[in-house]
């Protein structure tokens, strides 16, 4: 139903809009589709204007909506030119995992924001990365991992319940062998992988994978995206085989 875009650049808002009402602060976010994003915490105001552009045109249709919840944007830019793939009225996957641990404040967002009042993220870090976990034994039935008490804050799982010391997740053909996601915050990008890494090493020796290329691949994106003038942050970008170790 759409013409196809000839640009690998994908960038997006993550954050929530309160009856068309963006929040102040909010995460930029690449994503290499299904496997990962990467994230920064940005003012609005110096967002990439293909990004506060689709905003702005959003905005009133949403307040008319009286919409207020997470929202997220997929937005291809071709030649300078901002499109909209995907308005997420929801938390997305990924960046809504990483969006559970960034916003200090997340309970009063959700309480004010659904009562009409707006309530500007307090975020605990710079930058947040995720990365998709895929479990591929026994895919028509139930999968579960072991997750240590020390890192259990870190994995999101999807539809999961916990029995004795495992968690359990039951088939969701829709999501094929993907089964929640591993998250890092820092205040630098390495800062996150390393925080990632830790949380991927305690996992230890599950039938799970976690492709850390997925992190490399986007660092990849955010450098061609910055080359053509979108910033996605004041500071140095790392080098694409930094993110695996």
């Amino acid at each position: 139903v759409e013409d196809p875009l000839d640009t690998d650049i994908e960038v997006g808002w993550d954050g929530y809009v309160i009856d068309g009402q963006f929040s102040k602060v909010a995460m930029q976010g690449y994503e290499s589709k299904d496997r990962g994003l990467i994230a920064s915490v940005m003012d609005a105001d110096d967002m990439p204007e293909e990004v506060k552009e689709i905003n702005k045109a959003l905005s009133g249709i949403l307040k008319e909506a009286n919409y207020r919840n997470f929202f997220s944007t997929e937005i291809r830019v071709v030649n300078g030119e901002p499109y909209l793939l995907d308005p997420c009225c929801r938390a997305p996957s990924p960046s809504g995992e990483i969006q559970l641990e960034m916003w200090g404040n997340l309970g009063e967002i959700i309480w004010e924001g659904a009562n009409g009042t707006m309530i500007d993220p307090d975020p605990v870090a710079k930058f947040g990365v995720e990365v998709i976990i895929e479990h591929k034994e026994c895919p028509d039935g139930w999968r579960v991992i072991h997750i240590p008490d020390h890192v259990k804050q870190w994995v999101k799982l999807f539809g999961a319940c916990k029995v004795g010391n495992l968690y359990a997740i039951p088939p969701m053909p829709h999501l094929g062998n993907s089964i929640g996601a591993v998250v890092g915050l820092g205040d630098t990008i390495l800062d996150a992988i390393d925080d990632l890494n830790e949380v991927v090493n305690a996992l230890g020796n599950q039938p799970i994978t976690i492709d850390m290329s997925a992190i490399m691949d986007t660092l990849k994106v955010i450098g061609e995206a910055e080359d053509k003038g979108i910033e996605f942050s004041d500071k140095e970008l790392p080098k694409p085989e930094e993110a695996v170790t």
